[in-house]
């Protein structure tokens, strides 16, 4: 017989089906677990990877805070202010003459008293509004520092460091201060170098032999080296009066293109721009503070961001040295405007450094008639 029969069912060529089918299943099946395994296993070396990647960029972050905060005492922490990096806030940035060659050498050494304070500068930050304010403080502002007596307020820093410089700075201004900086302008070449460069309008042509300084006017991009020098320029501007008055106002200017430019840059730019400014800038913000920083102020723009002022103070020969005197009234009317999210001048017009030197700084008040650069 060609079949057989069993309980009703034809049985022809069903095992060699069934075989078939089974075989297919099981490469199927194989494939699978091919597949799986694979996958399993690249995800586990990417989570690896990953991990290792976390450590060690903790391990780099960790380092630039070490950096960031190095020589920082329990003395600053005592006089700042508690604040909110996502409310306004004041900060005090300090630019000291130190280098790691003075640091080391037996004439300066690293203690504080042998440095004086270049530049002060008392900035107000609204991170919700995107605004920066920096008020220069003259260094020849007459102070009474108690049990120092009276003193050039730039000599805070050698007499009693960063702490005694911020407690001055907040008496004189009457604003708390939250949080300091202090910018080795020695080192702050290879800052703006490292971000390639900032962009700035020179508004006249300057010459000082003593800064090392010779540069036309005009719009143009400086290397660090021209930018420390433009910082440290005053007899530059002898033929426009006060010299001190035009450098504070470009130091003003060049921080603002600096912020300008490490914050268009992508992120990993602005990571390698956070490990050179960790070698020439001492802060005790956090490296956390910092970035939530960077990205609330994304799109900064100093022309429209930007508020810009110098204390107001008169010069005056006493005891045979030259000393600044605040205007009190004007100051108490500046710090107003400036304390209220204001810029520091009504107009324009106010700013007797403008048309000279600094930059392209916003006036525009909210509520005030104004003008702008």
């Amino acid at each position: 017989m060609a079949s057989k029969v069993k309980q009703g069912r034809h049985l022809t060529g069903s095992s060699t089906m069934t075989r078939a089918k089974g075989q297919a299943r099981y490469a199927k099946k194989r494939r699978t677990r091919t597949r799986h395994t694979i996958l399993k296993r690249t995800l586990t070396g990417i989570g690896v990877a990953l991990a290792a990647g976390v450590v060690g960029l903790g391990v780099f972050l960790i380092g630039i805070q070490g950096l960031l905060g190095q020589g920082l005492d329990a003395n600053l922490f005592g006089v700042l202010s508690d604040s909110s990096i996502n409310q306004p806030f004041y900060m005090l940035l300090l630019g000291t003459d130190k280098s790691s060659e003075r640091e080391q050498s037996a004439d300066f050494g690293t203690s504080d008293s042998a440095y004086r304070t270049d530049s002060m500068i008392l900035a107000r930050l609204d991170p919700p509004a995107k605004k920066v304010t920096l008020i220069s403080i003259e260094r020849d502002t007459l102070v009474d520092m108690g049990e120092y007596g009276e003193q050039k307020i730039n000599a805070a820093y050698s007499l009693g460091g960063p702490a005694l410089a911020v407690q001055e700075v907040s008496e004189l201004a009457d604003v708390p201060i939250s949080h300091y900086a202090e910018i080795n302008f020695d080192e702050f070449i290879s800052v703006v170098d490292g971000i390639g460069g900032i962009d700035v309008n020179i508004k006249v042509d300057l010459h000082d032999s003593y800064a090392d300084l010779d540069i036309k006017a005009g719009e143009q991009t400086l290397d660090g080296t021209t930018a420390l020098a433009l910082c440290r320029a005053r007899h530059a501007y002898e033929d426009y009066g006060g010299g001190d008055y035009y450098r504070a106002a470009n130091q003003r200017m060049i921080i603002g293109a600096i912020v300008k430019k490490v914050l268009a840059s992508n992120p990993m730019a602005i990571a390698g721009s956070m490990t050179t400014l960790a070698d020439s800038v001492t802060t005790d913000l956090t490296l956390q503070e910092i970035i939530a920083l960077a990205r609330a102020y994304q799109g900064f723009d100093p022309s429209q961001d930007l508020y810009s002022g110098l204390e107001p103070t008169t010069s005056k020969y006493i005891n045979g040295g030259w000393y600044d005197i605040v205007d009190e009234k004007a100051w108490h009317a500046m710090m107003q405007r400036v304390d209220a999210g204001l810029s520091p001048y009504k107009d324009a017009s106010e700013d007797f450094t403008l048309d000279v030197a600094g930059g392209d700084s916003a006036y525009a008040n909210p509520g005030e008639d104004s003008s702008s650069s």
